[in-house]
Order: C-alpha cells, then structure tokens, then sequence
C-alpha cells in the first residue's frame, strides 16, 4: 500500500473499502447525534433532579422530538457498512461475532429497548411522571445506546486478533474481550460524537442565540477530548501500526484528520465570540466534522489492514466481486436514494404547510 488509499488497492478491494468508507460515514454522523444527544438528555435529567429552576431545556426539547427519528437513520444508514464489512472481513467479522455470542445479538433487544425509551420520553404522558422516573428513562436510553458502541468496537477489536488469541477466548469461555485498544476506541468515538451532535443542533438551533455557548462548549470539549484521547492511543500502538498510520496509505487522511479538528475549532471559537450561530461559521465546522470523520475511518481500515494483512483479503474480494450482483445492487441504490429523497422533499413540504 504505498499510494494514498484508495489508489494502490486492487480494483474489487478499492470498490467495497469505498463504498464501506463512505457508508460509514453517513451512519457515523446520525450514530454521533443519538449517542451524544441521549448523554445531554440524560445529564439534563439528573441536572433537572437536582436542580432548584424548573426551567425547560431547548436542546433537551429538540431532541425529545429528533432523536427517535435520528435513530432510526443510524440503524438504517448502519445496513450497508454492516454488509460491506462482511465482504471485506468475512473471516474476521464471522469469527468474531461466533465467539461474543448472546454479547452481540443481545444488540438488537438493547436497540429496540432504546427506541422505545426514547419513544416514551417524548410523550406527553411522561411529563406527569416524577422527575426520578424521567431520570431513569433518559438514562436508560442512553447506556443502551452506549452498551452497542461497545459492543461494536469489542468486535471491532476481536476480529482483529490471531487465531491463538480466538481459541484462547473460546477455550476460557469468555462473554467479554477486552484490551488496552478497546476503552480508548469507544472514548475517541464518543469525543468526536460530542463535536457532530454540536454542528447538528447548532443547524437545528439556528435561530436561538442563547445556545450557542452551550454548543460551542461542548464541541470544543469534544474535540480536546478526542485529541487527548488520540495522543493516548498513539502512545500505545505498536511500530508498525505507527507506520501504517503515517505511511502513503493513510497520511494524507491524518493531515485531513488534523485540519478537521482545527477547523471544528476555529469555527466554534468564531461563533462564541459573535455571541450567535454564524451560517459560515456552521458551515465550516459541518465540513471540518465530515473531515474529521473520513480521516478517522481510512486511519481505522490503515491499522485493521496492517494488521490483519493483504494478499489473502485482496484474493477474497476479487472472488467476491467476480460473483455478480453489483449491476443489481447500483439500481436498488438509486432507486432506495431515489425514494429516500422524495420522502424528505415530502416531508419538507409538509411542514412548511
């Protein structure tokens, strides 16, 4: 791999790493707004336990109305890299979700749990509820959504451990894995949540001046987290997960990386000290976040590639690919974006009337 991804991979192997990138990312930025936006609603609710005001949050209100809507765009937009990633990792990601088990399909009980949280906290039966209960509700939902993160980079992590690591794991019986890669995955994920969360409010919250230092705080806190928690990271990788990362393949991903992190800054720190959303400003920090997000993708699939090596996974995705099916794959891609577009344009229009 020594052109910058995804120049240099053999032509099947380029196809699914870019279509899984880009699906990827689209699930990471609803998947960023569910997971950040459940922590706010639930510190929301153990501030308002707590708290003498009574006073109703704005944030907290868009996103009783959002968020069961936004997850059902994450689950949705999660399908297609959930099957790119089968046909990129076959062996891998089949191994490790045999070994995790009733860990990994308790995934979809804990996914349905959450939707219906959230689906209780938004309705009007629920305002009647003592504050300790609505406090549990929103809590809940969000350590469901939490627990798949988890999950998630578990896999994730497993996968990409040898044959020996598989046996051991399955010979000790084990229901959890865990290393020193794993805690820091999820907290880098959930710091960079905390960035895309702020950039989507703060389209949703335009027009309310008043929350924009609250957004700005967290954004900005996001990002000092991430780049905390990335430095950690680093310190633990070994040499050539190092090269790996500042190689051809990936370097120019991690310079992207590092100017949409500087971006998310600048953008933030612009709109605190106007006191007020900014559209440029906004707009700034919606293409520093996407940045930031693409780069942290391509850094992932650089170490899970040099790791797992290439010359087999490359065999299998030109087996795959000489299989068929891509033909009727495009039309059902633009035939679905197609009919999720006009649903949007409805939609619009609707509550424009």
């Amino acid at each position: 791999m020594s052109s910058a991804f995804p120049f240099g991979l053999p032509g099947s192997t380029a196809l699914y790493l870019v279509l899984y990138v880009v699906t990827l990312l689209l699930h990471v930025v609803f998947m960023s707004y569910v997971l950040a936006g459940s922590g706010y609603m639930a510190v929301w609710a153990v501030r308002k336990q707590f708290a003498d005001e009574p006073g109703r949050d704005p944030v907290a209100g868009t996103l009783r109305d959002w968020l069961p809507f936004a997850l059902g765009m994450a689950i949705t937009a999660g399908v297609a890299p959930l099957l790119f990633i089968q046909i990129l990792y076959k062996e891998q990601f089949y191994t490790a979700n045999l070994l995790l088990f009733h860990r990994w399909m308790a995934i979809v009980p804990v996914l349905m749990v959450g939707f219906y949280l959230l689906y209780l906290a938004k309705s009007k039966r629920i305002e009647s509820w003592p504050v300790w209960a609505r406090t549990v509700v929103a809590g809940g939902a969000f350590f469901c959504f939490l627990f798949v993160a988890f999950a998630f980079a578990e896999n994730h992590m497993l996968a990409m451990q040898d044959q020996s690591q598989w046996v051991q794991f399955y010979v000790d019986q084990r229901i959890v894995f865990m290393n020193d890669h794993t805690p820091l995955r999820v907290a880098l994920w959930l710091s960079g949540a905390l960035s895309v969360f702020a950039v989507i409010m703060g389209w949703q919250r335009r027009q309310d001046e008043s929350q924009v230092r609250t957004l700005g705080i967290i954004a900005l806190v996001g990002t000092a987290a991430a780049v905390g928690f990335g430095a950690l990271y680093w310190n633990i990788l070994a040499e050539p997960a190092r090269s790996a990362l500042t190689g051809a393949f990936a370097l120019p991903y991690a310079v992207a990386l590092v100017l949409g992190l500087i971006g998310q800054c600048v953008a933030w720190t612009w709109q605190l000290k106007l006191g007020r959303f900014h559209k440029p400003a906004l707009v700034l920090a919606s293409i520093a976040s996407g940045t930031a997000i693409l780069g942290t993708i391509v850094l992932r699939e650089a170490l899970r590639l040099q790791r797992l090596g290439s010359d087999q996974l490359f065999a299998l995705h030109e087996r795959t690919a000489s299989a068929g099916g891509m033909p009727l794959f495009i039309v059902f891609l633009i035939a679905n974006g197609a009919l999720i577009t006009w649903c949007v344009v409805l939609t619009r229009r609707g509550l424009k009337q």
